[in-house]
């Protein structure tokens, strides 16, 4: 497994980031992102993206709010089609919400 942490400190640009992902596939290993929203074309094509739900929104380009059953399903589903990944949304005392890219199924975990 290959953990990009992306800090926005510059280091990850998006060329180094979807090369990272290329030679760690070709390698035969997954890529887990923890990421900065202000970077979402940087990511497709990763195995697992773990935003919180404030990171979801600014990920998507929605203005903050509250999380709702239904927003959380609406977000999970859209990032999980946009970068073609595996989503693990964060969501503080909530829990987590993992939504699956293979099967289009998710769950959530207290």
């Amino acid at each position: 497994m290959v953990v990009l942490s992306d800090y926005a400190k510059g280091f990850l640009t998006k060329d180094l980031t979807q090369a990272l992902i290329r030679e760690a596939h070709a390698a035969g290993k997954e890529v887990l992102v923890d990421p900065r929203p202000q970077h979402a074309d940087y990511y497709g094509g990763c195995d697992y993206i773990t935003p919180n739900w404030k990171e979801s929104q600014g990920l998507l380009g929605q203005t903050e709010s509250d999380p709702t059953e239904g927003l959380i399903l609406q977000n999970g589903m859209a990032l999980r089609d946009r970068l073609r990944t595996h989503v693990i949304l964060t969501l503080g005392s909530r829990g987590i919400t993992f939504f699956d890219r293979e099967a289009g199924t998710h769950f959530n975990l207290p």
